[in-house]
């Protein structure tokens, strides 16, 4: 779009899409449907930041989600300055349908993660997206050949696609009725954590060599799929004694 209507056009076509989303909120969204209470749902009283913490892998999901998306942010900055580094010429269109085919195949990888959830553990898909988010970022930094980066850019956008999907069904399936807005309020707070902090990074990283912050997000993503493959437990293992992830085991203070 950029590269059709400048870069300040830009910014209007976006701010056009936002208005279109705020006019189908306000004439399409249904408050009562999304806020009926549950058949036979009990009020267990106010949950705690604790509470929450204590739900079965929840601080682990939420440095993988911090991860997931400390990664796919910090391409943002750094990208196009990486493209123009390797002397390409339409800067804004290269980087524009790098991050377009990210886009897409986050949203495959989205799409299919259901039908690997059938036929795999989560914690085996979360690990297998993560390690395959870390091999497209190592591919990203050791070419400047286009074409090689398109592909890389459609192995890390399949591979956080998935994993990501996967990490917020993990979440949500330790999280009972009652704490779902305390829950997810808390996962969404490590997504924008991520999100906000990974600009800053990619930039200072950046200013000493634009690949190690591909080097960076590779061994992100590595450190992550080994944590979640060793320490994370499914739902369906055994709860251990101090665990209160699930609801026999949730107090509510």
């Amino acid at each position: 779009m950029a590269a059709v209507v400048g870069l300040r056009g830009a910014f209007l076509v976006t701010a056009a899409f936002y208005a279109v989303a705020l006019v189908v909120v306000a004439a399409v969204y249904d408050e009562d449907a999304t806020h009926a209470a549950p058949a036979g749902a009990v009020d267990r009283g106010p949950v705690t930041f604790r509470d929450v913490l204590a739900f079965r892998n929840f601080l682990l999901l939420m440095g993988v989600i911090f991860a997931f998306q400390f990664v796919d942010r910090s391409y943002g900055p750094v990208l196009p300055l990486y493209i123009e580094g390797l002397g390409v010429s339409h800067v804004p269109l290269v980087a524009g349908v790098l991050f377009s085919i990210m886009a897409c195949t986050g949203a495959l990888g989205h799409h299919f993660c259901a039908r690997l959830l059938t036929r795999y553990r989560l914690r085996t898909v979360i690990a297998a997206g993560s390690a395959t988010a870390g091999i497209g970022s190592l591919a990203f930094g050791a070419t400047g050949n286009l074409w090689v980066m398109a592909g890389a850019a459609v192995v890390l956008g399949v591979g956080i696609g998935a994993a990501m999907t996967a990490a917020y069904t993990a979440a949500g399936s330790v999280i009972p009725a009652g704490a779902h807005g305390a829950g997810f309020g808390v996962i969404t707070s490590a997504s924008l954590t991520g999100m906000a902090v990974s600009p800053i990074v990619a930039g200072f990283v950046g200013g000493a060599s634009i690949r190690i912050v591909f080097v960076v997000d590779a061994l992100l993503m590595a450190a992550f799929t080994i944590a979640v493959s060793r320490t994370m437990r499914d739902v369906d293992d055994p709860p251990l004694a101090t665990e209160k992830g699930t609801v026999p085991f949730l107090r509510f203070r």
